[in-house]
């Protein structure tokens, strides 16, 4: 077998590789860079949605609960005849409220 020796400077291959890794750290420094203003734009879109969430809840809260127009049922008022009729009927219970 033979072996295959390079006649390449090792100090060309040294700076060779420092400057592919300068170059990737660059490139990993501009891709966080990107990252992070991403990041900044979706926190400012979401505070935004917090801000209008909190408006109409505010507004909904404010606004009340009108209960105009509605009446409560009125209780049927019975007559004398009809209340002796139920109570024959039904008998008396002391204890309920009427």
């Amino acid at each position: 077998m033979e072996t295959k020796e390079t006649t390449e400077n090792p100090k060309e291959t040294t700076e060779d590789t420092e400057t592919e890794q300068a170059d990737s750290q660059d490139d990993l420094v501009t891709r966080a860079e990107k990252a992070a203003e991403r990041l900044e734009q979706a926190n400012k879109k979401r505070e935004e949605i917090l801000n209008k969430e909190r408006e109409v809840l505010a507004k909904k809260q404010l606004a009340g609960r009108a209960e105009a127009g509605t009446q409560k049922p009125k209780k049927k008022e019975e007559s004398d005849v009809e209340y002796a009729e139920r109570v024959m009927k039904e008998g008396v219970n002391v204890f309920k409220d009427e």
